[in-house]
């Protein structure tokens, strides 16, 4: 596949510009070496840049391809679709590898796989002349430690030789962001009676992601009615079924709404899933009761066998106790975060005044919570405003 990447066209697409030598590649995927962390610089040449991507003529001399092809090669969106002279003037960061374990010494020990060491090859022979992307499906691992330079486009992340801050895997630039959305087909995903299964409707989660970033990308930059067109555009499309388990991204469509003064909206949403909150709530609370109270009965039969030397007794009750902390744990993390989403219910309630049923949740978890280790959630609108605010997710 490599050395057909390197020798052949495909749909429309030179041979890639891969350095390796036939024999190199035989070698490169025969065996699996081990990879020293280290700084990667990979130059911008901006002055080359320029003219190559000025003309499908320069273009086709810059990547090696003969300039009588018929094939019209520079597309629109080859070029970074920002002034060239914005690119940083290198590239730099640092590849770790992948994690294999410790050496006799303790030392970490990395590794890269083969697909990792073609990209790094195609960034650094390719001149920035062909653009590469990430599926925003792939793994952190596999990304490189590129992510700062990442741009969003889409389904995809682009690398672009320009260093970004940003609290997302990759920058949001809204004009090319928005120009990719606005070609991509969502057919049938809002019709109620066309079956999807789960592995469907987790998708659909990525996608919705996409639009909820362009909008708190516009709402950072203080446009609230680009930011509310999104978020509905998004339900348009990609709208919420009844058949969904997960409520992360409508709680976060909700506070946004809140955000953006559509209280209608972020009502409508927060209602939708706040039966299928409270009933996660209540069936992890009485799965964490029944853990602790078995951990408890098995703490007691451990010291009445201790008492009694019952070494063998010990023996078995301490893997059980073990366990059922291990259970108890693992219950009271799903509580927490259950417990989270109904302070973003109770927050988003209160706002738009439904206080009754704001207080509702409330008094729920907070009784429940009464002489346990769980913190109550908030009984006011000031209250829940700090906790928001603590969470990160209104200012």
């Amino acid at each position: 596949y490599i050395r057909q990447m390197k020798k052949q066209w495909s749909h429309e697409s030179a041979p890639l510009p891969i350095s390796y030598t036939d024999e190199e590649i035989e070698l490169l995927t025969s065996k699996i070496d081990r990879w020293i962390p280290r700084e990667i610089t990979i130059p911008v040449d901006k002055d080359m840049l320029k003219v190559a991507l000025s003309e499908d003529y320069q273009y086709k001399k810059a990547i090696g391809v003969k300039a009588d092809t018929s094939i019209q090669i520079l597309k629109p969106g080859t070029n970074f679709e920002i002034p060239i002279d914005e690119l940083d003037d290198e590239m730099i960061w640092n590849v770790t590898g992948r994690l294999y374990g410790n050496d006799a010494q303790g030392n970490r020990v990395y590794y890269m796989q083969v697909q990792d060491l073609m990209i790094l090859n195609l960034l650094q022979t390719n001149n920035w002349l062909r653009p590469i992307y990430f599926a925003n499906t792939v793994s952190t691992q596999s990304m490189l430690g590129l992510q700062d330079y990442f741009r969003t486009e889409g389904k995809a992340y682009r690398i672009v030789p320009k260093k970004m801050d940003s609290e997302y895997t990759g920058y949001i630039d809204t004009k090319v962001h928005t120009k990719r959305l606005n070609k991509m087909s969502f057919r049938g995903w809002n019709d109620p009676d066309v079956y999807l299964d789960e592995n469907i409707r987790r998708m659909l989660g990525n996608y919705r992601y996409n639009f909820l970033q362009l909008a708190e990308t516009y709402m950072e930059r203080n446009e609230a009615d680009s930011a509310a067109y999104w978020l509905n555009r998004s339900e348009e499309l990609i709208p919420f079924r009844k058949d969904e388990e997960s409520y992360n991204l409508q709680a976060l469509f909700a506070v946004n709404y809140i955000e953006l003064n559509k209280i209608q909206d972020a009502s409508r949403v927060i209602n939708n899933i706040k039966p299928l909150i409270v009933r996660d709530f209540e069936k992890n609370f009485a799965s964490f009761l029944r853990a602790e109270e078995e951990f408890e009965q098995l703490n007691t039969a451990f010291e009445d066998a201790r008492r009694q030397g019952k070494i063998s007794t010990q023996r078995e009750l301490r893997g059980k106790i073990n366990s059922t902390y291990q259970l108890r744990q693992d219950y009271g993390e799903q509580l927490m975060m259950v417990r989270q989403y109904l302070s973003i219910a109770t927050f988003v309630l209160f706002k738009s005044n439904n206080e009754e049923d704001a207080q509702e949740i409330s008094t729920l978890v907070n009784t429940s919570f009464e002489g346990t280790p769980f913190p109550k959630i908030s009984t006011t609108l000031e209250e829940s405003e700090n906790e928001m605010r603590k969470y990160g997710l209104t200012n």
